[in-house]
Order: structure tokens, then C-alpha cells, then sequence
């Protein structure tokens, strides 16, 4: 008889312990399909991130390849204006007069093509940057709305009776924090700014000096200016060439040639050394006879709008996902209910071995570099205690 009790006494703990297998079981799947899920929708939320972070780059560097077109337009001008007056300098030189006056019929004949062909481009260009603000916007809410579903479904397609519990806790922070509130969509006031910092040597100075005799120079100066105002922005294109002479305590600079070029408002008669590759003050007289002689191309454009961080966004997004699993317990007209909770940030960071900078300093946060990614963040202890208690409360 004590032989059957032991038994029976050993099947009944093997059988709990069975059980208690099994539920343990049990909350370690959902705690991993409730960290799937999180880890699915921080995914998703860096991948949207980096998406922006190359459609702002995108931006700024079509917009330089309109500020290149706009300093080819001037360059191209001054050529014109050089080739002209070439010919009329040699045109008592027997022999050379024939061939600088065929070169400035020629650079002539091409002045049309090529102005249209410039001015065509810059309306691509146009049209790609407003392209690039459509496609940022679409693939906002195109990734806000599938990362909703995502997790739905990988919640739903992870057993039977799972579900995303839905709470109003301050730990919570979800997608919406990601989405709506970390970013916003705007026109950035820096726009020129970034955009001056991104020009090639070629749209950013143009001077230098061909030659220099001590008492004769020619100097060769230019630049482009992305200005914005009132929402707008346009380009301001200068290039001049000039000989300088020098006899004593006299100085005389004679035109050689000039041309400028502008979207909506004239270049400025002054501008400091910074601006322009210093035209102003290097080839003053001549950079006031190219101003008289500027040329439209193209028209002012809106500033684009572009996804920035929020200035409200001090720390790393966070996206926190409970899901809940009902199991009916044998014992319990109440069914046994598991909580899993996943945590996920999407973090930013440059690698100084992979990305190393200039200057050496610590990126912070941006979308400009798409360097963001997912990673596993810890549940604090009072925070899992509190989000049960809510589950339960509502559930049960």
C-alpha cells in the first residue's frame, strides 16, 4: 500500500513538474515572439530612418549639380565675353586676326544650345529634388502603416491565442514616438547653409591667378551662391577675368572678360571675400561690368522639404510591444495568462575605424548619414512589474 501512494505521489510530481515545464515553456515563447516583434518594428523604424538619411543627401547633391550648371552658365558667359574681345585685341594682327575672330563665331553659335540645354537640366534637376521630397513623404507613412502590420502579423502567425495587448503606460512608447514625434517634416532654415558646405571647388571658388609679372597679373575669379529667402532659393553665378597692372604706387585693372547669371534676384553689388571666390575684391571693376551684363536661367524654387530630427529629441526612439497568450488551466475557470515584453531602440552611431571623421568628433544624431540600427534594450524590473499588473488587470 505505501508502495502505491509512493508512486502514485511520484506520478502526480512528475506530472506538475511536467506542467510547470511546460508553462515555463510557454512564457519563453511568447517573451521571444513579443522580442521578434519589437525587434521587427525598430527594424523597420532604422530602415526608414536611413532611407531619409539618403534622400536628404540625394537632395543636397542634385542641388549642387544645380549650382554647377549655374556656374558653367557663367563661366560659359565669360568665355563668350573673352573670345569676343580676343578678336577685337588681334584683329590688326594679320593671320591670328582670321582665327580668333572663326573661335568667337563658333563659342557664339553655341551660346544658344548650350543656354537651353543648361536651363532644361536645371528644370530636371528641379523636378528629381521634388521627386526625392514625394518619395520621402510616401515612404513615411508607407513604413508607419507596415510596421504596424508587421507586427501584427508576426504576433498572429506565432501560435494561437496571441495577441498585442494594447496599454496606456509611460514606459510604452511605441511607433507613434518614432514616427510622428522624433521626426518631423519641414523646410530646413540651414538649407543654403548645408548646401554651401557641400559644394565641390569648382561651384565654391574658381580664382586663381593665371600669371604674375610683378608689374602685370592677370587674375582669373569666381564663384556660386546658393541665397534663401522667404521659402525660396536660387542660385547667383559670377565669373570674371581681368589684367592687373602695377607701376609704383598705381594700380589699373582693364576688363578682359565677364559674364554672371542668377534664378530670381540679381547678385548683389557687394559681397564680402568669402562670397563669390572673392570676385568683388579681387577683379572689382570687372565684376561690376558682368554684373551689368548678368543673364537669367531657370526660375527660383520653393525650399524643399525634407525629414529632420525634432529638436524635442534628445534621446534614442524606443518601441515597446506586449503580447499576452491564453491558455486554459485545468484547475482554473480562468485561463493562465503569459506576458511577454519586448524592447527595441533604434540607436544612431559613426564608427571612427569604418566612418572616420575629420575632425575626429562624435557624430550626433542626423539624417544626413544613414547609420541607424536596432538593439535590444532591457525591460527595468519595475517597469515589467507594472506592465503585468496592467495586463492582467485589463484582461483578466
Amino acid at each position: 500500500m505505501l508502495g502505491v501512494l509512493l508512486l502514485s505521489g511520484m506520478f502526480f510530481g512528475l506530472v506538475a513538474v511536467v506542467k510547470l515545464a511546460v508553462q515555463s515553456q510557454q512564457q519563453v515563447h511568447v517573451e521571444k515572439v513579443a522580442h521578434h516583434a519589437a525587434q521587427s518594428l525598430a527594424v523597420l523604424g532604422a530602415r526608414d530612418l536611413n532611407f531619409k538619411a539618403a534622400t536628404n543627401r540625394a537632395i543636397l547633391a542634385n542641388e549642387v549639380f544645380i549650382g554647377q550648371l549655374m556656374a558653367l552658365h557663367s563661366w560659359f558667359s565669360m568665355t563668350e565675353d573673352v573670345s569676343v574681345r580676343t578678336a577685337l585685341f588681334t584683329s590688326w594682327v594679320p593671320y591670328l586676326n582670321a582665327a580668333t575672330r572663326s573661335l568667337a563665331k563658333t563659342v557664339q553659335r553655341m551660346k544658344q544650345p548650350i543656354n537651353t540645354g543648361i536651363s532644361l537640366t536645371i528644370e530636371a534637376q528641379s523636378a528629381i529634388i521634388k521627386g526625392l521630397e514625394f518619395a520621402q513623404m510616401a515612404f513615411h507613412h508607407a513604413s508607419w502603416v507596415s510596421a504596424l502590420e508587421t507586427v501584427n502579423e508576426v504576433v498572429g502567425q506565432s501560435g494561437e491565442g496571441y495577441q498585442i495587448a494594447l496599454l496606456n503606460h509611460q514606459s510604452l512608447t511605441g511607433a507613434s514616438e518614432l514616427w510622428l514625434n522624433f521626426q518631423q517634416r519641414k523646410q530646413p532654415e540651414n538649407y543654403a547653409e548645408w548646401v554651401g558646405h557641400s559644394r565641390d571647388p569648382f561651384t565654391r571658388n574658381r580664382s586663381y591667378n593665371w600669371f604674375d609679372l610683378r608689374w602685370v597679373s592677370v587674375d582669373r575669379a569666381g564663384g556660386s551662391e546658393l541665397v534663401s529667402r522667404n521659402n525660396q532659393v536660387y542660385w547667383q553665378s559670377i565669373d570674371t577675368l581681368a589684367v592687373h597692372q602695377r607701376i609704383l604706387f598705381s594700380h589699373h585693372e582693364y576688363r578682359y572678360g565677364g559674364g554672371a547669371s542668377y534664378n530670381r534676384q540679381r547678385p548683389p553689388r557687394r559681397a564680402s571675400r568669402n562670397e563669390f571666390g572673392g570676385t568683388y575684391q579681387i577683379n572689382r571693376r570687372t565684376t561690376g561690368r558682368a554684373l551689368n551684363r548678368v543673364n537669367r536661367i531657370a526660375r527660383a524654387r520653393a525650399t524643399p522639404y525634407q525629414y529632420l530630427l525634432s529638436e524635442e529629441s534628445n534621446e534614442f526612439p524606443q518601441v515597446t510591444v506586449v503580447v499576452t497568450s491564453s491558455v486554459k488551466h485545468e484547475l482554473s475557470q480562468q485561463p493562465l495568462l503569459h506576458v511577454g515584453i519586448g524592447r527595441y531602440e533604434v540607436a544612431f552611431s559613426r564608427p571612427q575605424s569604418l566612418f572616420p571623421r575629420r575632425d575626429r568628433n562624435t557624430e550626433s544624431p542626423n539624417l544626413f548619414n544613414g547609420l541607424w540600427f536596432e538593439r535590444a534594450h532591457p525591460v527595468t524590473t519595475i517597469d515589467r512589474s507594472v506592465i503585468e499588473q496592467q495586463v492582467r488587470a485589463v484582461t483578466l
